[in-house]
């Protein structure tokens, strides 16, 4: 059994928080290991004075869907006033 009460959401937003730490891409201090360290390559970049298949390091950043996610749960914490 579990109460529902005013504070239902109060560590949501700490929650968010570590789930997108846990989900960060290139080196994650939080796990302590990495991925998409070798995904960066460039395809039509002669616009740009880059030959195809250039490797630039796009490491860092998140998962998309984490961010869609942790955006969701914060908007649920957000005081609804009717």
């Amino acid at each position: 059994m579990f109460t529902i009460g005013d504070d239902v959401y109060k560590s949501t937003a700490d929650f968010c928080l570590q789930y997108m730490r846990q989900q960060r891409s290139g080196f994650n201090p939080y796990l302590k290991d990495s991925c998409h360290t070798h995904d960066g390559y460039t395809l039509y970049g002669s616009k740009a004075g880059i030959k195809d298949s250039t490797y630039i390091d796009v490491a860092g950043g998140w998962h998309v869907p984490v961010i869609i996610f942790s955006i969701q749960l914060l908007l649920l914490t957000l005081p609804i006033n009717y």
